[in-house]
C-alpha cells in the first residue's frame, strides 16, 4: 500500500470541495464492515520518504497521529468533517530498512526483525508463489503444477525470494509456451 506512494488521500480521504471527494479508505472500510476495529497493513513504509504535501504534511506525519492512541481517538476525516475514533485499529508496517524511518515513527512501532529465508527453504515457498501467480492471472488455484523440491534445489543461482519468484514465473511461462506449442 505505501511503497512509492505520495498520496495522502490513502490515509486522509479527500475534502468535499473536490469532484472526487470521498472518505479515507480506512473509514470507508470501517463503515462497510460496521466495526470500529481493523488491521491496517502499511506495506513498504520505508519507501514513502519525506515528501511535502499540502500544508507541509507527509505521510509519515499523518501516520504519527494515527499511531498515537490519544490523537487517533479524535481523528478528523476531511470528507466526513467529523472526529472519528480510530484508536481500535491495529497497525502492521513492513519495511526493508529502518534507516528511512524517523525515530518518532520507530518509537510508535513494536519492531520485529524477520530475516530472509535461506535457499534451503525455497522449495517450501514455491506453492505459495504459484498460488499468487494464479491469483494474479485470475485463474483457479491448483491450475499449475507445483515444482518439486529437487527442481528448485537445482536452481543454484537463485539466492533470494525475489529471484525465486522471477524464476518460478519464468518456469511457468516456459511451461505454458511448451504446452501451447504442443497443442498446435
Amino acid at each position: 500500500m505505501m511503497g512509492g506512494s505520495s498520496d495522502e488521500k490513502m490515509l486522509l480521504g479527500t475534502g468535499r470541495g473536490w469532484a472526487s471527494a470521498q472518505p479515507s479508505p480506512i473509514m470507508s472500510e470501517l463503515a462497510a464492515r460496521k466495526r470500529a476495529t481493523a488491521l491496517v497493513l502499511l506495506d513498504e513504509i520505508d519507501k514513502t520518504g519525506e515528501r511535502g504535501y499540502g500544508a507541509n504534511r507527509s505521510l509519515e506525519s499523518i501516520l504519527l497521529g494515527l499511531l498515537e492512541p490519544e490523537t487517533a481517538r479524535q481523528w478528523r476525516d476531511v470528507f466526513l468533517r467529523a472526529p472519528c475514533d480510530l484508536s481500535q485499529l491495529s497497525w502492521v508496517a513492513t519495511s526493508n530498512s529502518l534507516q528511512a524511518l524517523s525515530k518518532p515513527l520507530q518509537s510508535r512501532l513494536d519492531l520485529q526483525f524477520v530475516s530472509e529465508p535461506e535457499p534451503e527453504y525455497f522449495a517450501q515457498l514455491v506453492p505459495f508463489i504459484v498460488r499468487d501467480i494464479e491469483d494474479d492471472m485470475l485463474i483457479p488455484r491448483g491450475a499449475f503444477l507445483v515444482l518439486g523440491a529437487h527442481e528448485v534445489r537445482a536452481w543454484r543461482d537463485v539466492t533470494s525470494v525475489r529471484a525465486l519468484q522471477r524464476r518460478v514465473r519464468q518456469w511457468l511461462h516456459e511451461a505454458l509456451g511448451s504446452a501451447h506449442a504442443m497443442r498446435h
